[in-house]
């Protein structure tokens, strides 16, 4: 049996020529996988892929075990952030915290490390509750259930009745004292809004990491699938343009729809993902099914595969299909290996589409290397014909496309602004240019890249406002006044937490709205980076 093998040291089997991954024996620890979540790369992975929860806390948390997976799992669920500390922050702030050596661990009883030990004494697990009423309350097995159910459930009056039943079992093994019980069970209380099944955290991390063991080893192929899965969710447009963002930060190449490499849905040539064209706006599975046909029949009718094709033996195809399906695939550069602009053949399509079936006929069994040639046959096809006022007329509407060929009265260049909206708009990603790209490039703009931003301590850069949170400040000299926090990107990098201080706000929150590309002029303070100025673009 032939192995693929990987610089991590896993080893998987390839069968006839594709991966055969074994999730139920693969290596539960393998470096690129514990890599992957510490960068916040969870798109697409089970229970982790909201980037603001999963990908934001697993670079912060850094797993480097399925338990504590398990953890991570439980600290991203909304009863765990939400919950304060007397301090005001979450558990889950507090967890990480302690992780991390950034805060002392500190346990209301000895009797506790036991117990709350592997979760640096927050109480994150129902199995912890269970375990603190059987040791220190002396519960049987079953009362310890009675106590999950009533967490898991929210019964509150259950659970009034177990905290005096609590209370008594630890007066009578006296391991800890009448306070420390109320305390205690507070918190057991209070951790029915948040605490998680153990069990059921332990399920959902291994399938976590299974998810990222494959995407770990086999990226392309599992950006591929997730990209094929997207359209069935509710906000695929939001789906499909994080899974690109988040592919492309990994180095991975994805291609417009593409006349050299055909398919219906996104598919992998050369190792770099390519669009189908059921992917394109407008264009459904049947109208791609029927478009690969007809390219296949019409490559046997001219007996010249596609990728010899001129643009006139496409023109020629093009009545095969929808004005539509035409239009857009064009838009998107469908046929860019021609090196001729988009908006050109956009123009020599629709002068295409003016002719008469006729005269697309005679033209069919023809040779031409220009429209404008093309057209000069038509005519002299006319002018064979009984002269007529019809054909007369004929001759001179086609005389005067002609002349708006020669002598364009818009120009035929695609501008980069043009291309990443129609992209946008077709593909909801623009795949050959952004904005940022495209005004860099016109305006030769001096901005850095974010990759490179930590070489900096005082940068202008452009970058689009991802989201924006708005705070208002609740002590000291501002108290009452508002400020903001900032996740921004560019074609390099997103970078989160970015605060806006009250007066700046004040004077740029108008153009700090999400969506918006704007120049920021950033410095780096104590608290991190730091919005002085905001320039709209």
């Amino acid at each position: 049996m032939n192995f693929q093998e990987f610089d991590c040291g896993c080893k998987i089997p390839i069968i006839d020529g594709s991966p055969q991954i074994d999730f139920l024996d693969i290596n539960l620890d393998c470096p690129k996988v514990w890599s992957l979540l510490a960068e916040g790369k969870t798109k697409g992975v089970f229970q982790l892929e909201n980037k603001y929860l999963g990908g934001k806390y697993a670079k912060e948390l850094m797993p480097e075990n399925i338990e504590e997976v398990a953890q991570l799992v439980a600290l991203i669920r909304p009863g765990t952030l939400d919950v304060k500390f007397e301090d005001g922050k979450s558990a889950t702030h507090h967890f990480i915290q302690r992780k991390h050596k950034k805060e002392e661990v500190e346990y209301l009883h000895e009797s506790l490390k036991n117990i709350l030990g592997q979760t640096y004494a927050i109480l994150l697990f129902q199995e912890q509750a269970m375990s603190m009423t059987k040791e220190l309350a002396g519960f049987s097995m079953a009362e310890s259930e009675t106590l999950r159910d009533a967490i898991g459930h929210k019964k509150a009056e259950l659970m009034a009745s177990l905290k005096e039943k609590f209370l008594e079992g630890c007066k009578t093994t006296k391991i800890i004292n009448d306070d420390i019980a109320n305390q205690l069970f507070d918190i057991i209380e209070k951790g029915q809004k948040y605490s998680f099944n153990f069990s059921h955290a332990v399920g959902y991390a291994r399938t976590s990491y299974q998810t990222l063991y494959a995407k770990a080893h086999y990226p392309i192929q599992f950006y591929t699938s997730s990209l094929r899965r997207a359209k069935d969710r509710i906000k695929y447009k939001k789906e499909i343009v994080e899974l690109i963002k988040e592919a492309r930060n990994s180095d991975i190449i994805i291609n417009p729809p593409s006349l050299l490499n055909l398919c219906s849905d996104y598919s992998i040539f050369n190792d770099e993902i390519c669009y189908g064209l059921s992917n394109v706006l407008g264009i459904g599975k049947a109208e791609s099914a029927k478009f690969i046909e007809g390219i296949r029949d019409f490559e046997q009718e001219l007996r010249k595969p596609k990728e010899e094709w001129i643009w006139f033996d496409f023109l020629k195809f093009s009545d095969n299909t929808t004005t539509t399906v035409i239009q857009h695939l064009i838009s998107v550069g469908f046929l860019r290996h021609l090196k001729i602009y988009r908006k050109q053949l956009l123009r020599d399509y629709n002068v295409w589409r003016r002719l008469r079936d006729n005269e697309k006929q005679y033209l069919k069994d023809k040779d031409f290397q220009t429209l404008i040639i093309a057209l000069k046959m038509v005519i002299e096809y006319l002018q064979n014909k009984k002269e007529t006022s019809f054909t007369l007329k004929r001759i001179k509407l086609i005389n005067d496309e002609i002349t708006s060929l020669i002598d364009s009265p818009t120009s035929i260049k695609d501008t980069l602004t043009e291309i990443n909206e129609k992209e946008s708009m077709l593909l909801h990603y623009p795949l050959t240019c952004s904005t940022l790209s495209s005004r860099n490039m016109i305006e030769r703009s001096p901005c850095i890249l974010l990759q490179t931003l930590a070489k900096y301590k005082d940068l202008v850069v452009n970058a689009t406002i991802d989201t924006v949170n708005e705070y208002t400040i609740k002590r000291g000299q501002n108290k009452g006044r508002k400020m903001g926090r900032l996740s921004i990107e560019d074609d390099s990098a997103e970078i989160e937490n970015i605060v806006v201080f009250s007066d700046e706000w004040d004077n740029f929150k108008h153009t700090l709205f999400e969506g918006n590309t704007v120049e920021l002029y950033i410095t780096m303070g104590k608290s991190g980076l730091i919005v002085k100025g905001v320039k709209q673009i």
